[in-house]
């Protein structure tokens, strides 16, 4: 038996600035410490013997933010979509952006200028996450929280979790939890949930 527990970084400047955030190192905005805070005065994150990252920064203030410490694994391959030369830019105002509508129309194919495609994305958010899982099978460990992006968490769950919610279907709040718990096969988990409940509302 293993329980993973995926947990969503607080916001960062970029989401605070409606920018595609992407593999840039932004940070957590103030408003996001703050709402981070707020959450775990309503919500006791659950503790576990392992801790994954990505590497990125605004993951590694989540997690020091929550736990008060460090990950024990840092997974590259946990890394954020990247999104190359869209990186940065506000959501809105691209619809002039050839790149941007060339990427939009194709997402699974076409990667943005000097980013990855999707199905490239997936894939390699899918392989990071079953190395965590083998890390925690080799380590003999049953639980470990994983901080994660939410692009990141949904191939997780997507993959792992339940093949029959779209990708962009997974409610994926910062600061919010899917638990996941594995049997003997580490191939999908045998059930999931989602918490805190106020998030999910």
């Amino acid at each position: 038996m293993m329980k993973i527990y995926l947990i969503r970084h607080a916001l960062s400047t970029a989401n605070s600035r409606a920018l595609w955030t992407g593999q840039s190192d932004a940070g957590l905005s103030r408003r996001g410490i703050e709402a981070q805070r707020a959450m775990c005065a309503r919500f006791d994150y659950p503790r576990c013997e392992l801790y994954f990252s990505s590497p990125l920064i605004r993951c590694i203030q989540s997690l020091r933010l929550i736990y008060g410490r460090g990950a024990d694994f840092e997974l590259p391959e946990l890394s954020e979509c990247d999104l190359g030369e869209l990186t940065g830019k506000p959501y809105t105002n691209l619809d002039d952006d050839p790149n941007y509508l060339l990427w939009t129309g194709s997402p699974d194919r076409l990667p943005p200028w000097g980013g990855e495609s999707f199905a490239q994305f997936r894939l390699r958010a899918e392989s990071g996450f079953a190395m965590l899982l083998d890390i925690c099978r080799r380590m003999g460990a049953e639980s470990a929280a994983a901080m994660m992006h939410g692009n990141v968490m949904r191939a997780a769950l997507h993959r792992f979790a339940d093949g029959d919610i779209e990708h962009g279907l997974w409610k994926i709040p910062n600061g919010g939890v899917y638990l996941l718990d594995f049997g003997e096969s580490l191939e999908r988990a045998r059930s999931w949930s989602a918490m805190p409940d106020f998030l999910f509302r």
